[in-house]
């Protein structure tokens, strides 16, 4: 594998705090070395063995109550063109005519969905937002 490309594409996405995480949590625990922020390691496994391979529905709700639910239901202009294609591209007048559209359908097209994500989001506590806030910091992620 080519380390300098893919410290290169980390760079350029703005992964690399969340690289130099990961790497630091991999050597904890199969190189059993004691990291110097031991805080963050346990923050971070916490993070990975709660959630599963895939996440869940209370941790997702968790990650956008850190985040703020703006971006969710406002999504960017990037975002709602993964939704909606080139329209949004060409058009990015559009985009508020879609988003009333994205809401819509999430309102009722995915009801139980909705309903599920809505008692999650009601039973976070601060402290687990917090702690995710501080889990993104630390990896650079927003």
């Amino acid at each position: 594998m080519d380390k300098e490309y893919v410290q290169k594409v980390l760079v350029e996405l703005n992964l690399n705090a969340f690289d130099k995480q990961i790497d630091t949590l991999c050597t904890y625990w199969f190189e059993d070395t004691i990291p110097a922020n031991r805080e963050n390691i346990n923050l971070l496994s916490e993070y990975i063995f709660a959630n599963g391979a895939f996440g869940n529905i209370k941790q997702q709700s968790v990650n956008e109550a850190a985040n703020g639910t703006k971006g969710k239901i406002f999504p960017s202009k990037e975002v709602m063109a993964n939704y909606y294609g080139e329209t949004i591209t060409k058009y990015p007048i559009t985009i508020p005519f879609y988003w009333v559209r994205l809401n819509i359908e999430r309102l009722f097209k995915n009801l139980g969905k909705t309903k599920n994500k809505m008692k999650a989001m009601s039973d976070i506590s601060d402290n687990q937002k917090e702690r995710t806030r501080q889990l993104f910091d630390m990896c650079g992620l927003k």
